[in-house]
């Protein structure tokens, strides 16, 4: 390791970096910083939720080496408010954080509205990923007689295929249902333009970066309480509807206040595509990188070395 670090080091002198960014806290954000003070140059590290909430709870010595780099950095960027609170309190307050939200690049979206609706969950078939409270919630909409088609996209075990399969056929989905282990991100996109809802549970996380495709899309988003991007998206004026994690009830009674009001359901489409390309996308998010360098590099007595 250290030889590598040497290695890096030689590298980063002869590029000449004005700023030094490592992504994860953990170990890139770490060696992000020991260039950067190496050089004599500012360090931004970007955290993403699971590198400060998940890996210092595994070991004391995780947490201290992530508050480390933390409080080592010039600038830390979180993806959501709440992985913004939580590296302020891994750090006692002592960092410089900013939040940015990633993702949501525009596609050709129509507002239309599919007959039956079309409804797609994306996203890894963890259990804490919320598949099988969208079985649920989905199961009751059936029930109701709702009329729908659902898609649902995300790797898994074998266990976990298995168990969530056995799930569908239970809830009596079966034959409404389209199960991809995976899809290209270009795919997925497309998929999203096609789709009316983008359901969306888990009981946590940090960002949930589908949202922010969905809303670039042009889907409705019915989304746990608990994602990072519901919250953060909702506090700005965002078109998603929040729900509480953990509660198939709740998220089924809102697909079905949207397919049973199909002018609700299309304006909600047409309001999430104007929010998604108003306030998302990679061009945005690389504008306002790219003044948070800028900011970091006057800060530093620097100037253009470009």
């Amino acid at each position: 390791m250290a030889l590598r670090g040497r290695r890096l080091l030689d590298v980063a002198r002869r590029f000449g970096p004005d700023v030094v960014h490592g992504h994860w806290a953990i170990p890139s954000g770490d060696v992000a910083v020991r260039i950067a003070r190496a050089l004599g140059v500012p360090c931004v590290v970007s955290v993403h939720g699971y590198d400060i909430a998940l890996t210092p709870a595994i070991s004391g010595a995780a947490r201290l080496a992530v508050k480390r780099v933390l409080s080592g950095a010039d600038l830390v960027i979180a993806n959501s408010r709440q992985t913004r609170e939580a590296a302020a309190v891994l750090t006692g307050g002592n960092a410089r954080i900013r939040t940015l939200w990633q993702g949501g690049d525009a596609v050709a979206a129509s507002c239309d509205i599919g007959s039956p609706a079309r409804i797609a969950t994306i996203g890894h078939l963890y259990d804490f990923k919320g598949a099988s409270d969208a079985v649920t919630a989905l199961g009751r909409c059936r029930a109701a007689g709702l009329d729908f088609r659902w898609t649902l996209v995300g790797s898994a075990s074998r266990r976990e295929m298995t168990s969530v399969m056995h799930q569908i056929r239970e809830a009596g989905l079966a034959d409404i249902t389209r199960c991809v282990p995976q899809m290209p991100n270009a795919e997925v996109l497309d998929l999203l333009a096609a789709s009316d809802i983008l359901l969306h549970l888990p009981a946590r996380e940090a960002y949930g970066i589908v949202v922010a495709e969905a809303l670039g899309a042009g889907a409705a988003v019915v989304g746990s309480a608990a994602a990072g991007a519901i919250q953060d998206f909702g506090a700005h004026g965002g078109p998603v509807i929040s729900v509480p994690a953990n509660d198939p009830a709740a998220a089924a009674a809102a697909i079905a206040a949207l397919i049973g009001e199909p002018e609700r359901l299309r304006e909600v489409k047409k309001a999430s595509a104007e929010w998604g390309r108003a306030n998302l996308g990679w061009d945005r998010y690389s504008r306002r990188l790219a003044d948070a360098y800028e900011e970091l590099v006057a800060s530093n007595g620097g100037g253009d070395r470009r």
